[in-house]
């Protein structure tokens, strides 16, 4: 039970990391794309 739970953790943790990523290249997009 304790490795699911542990597993569901890491998985939590890798999907706000890529949506950070994500939202920050939207944020960046246009000084991206222009430079």
């Amino acid at each position: 039970m304790s490795s699911i739970y542990r597993i569901k953790e890491n998985m939590r943790q890798y999907t706000d990391t890529e949506s950070k990523i994500a939202k920050y290249i939207l944020e960046n997009k246009d000084f991206v794309i222009t430079s």
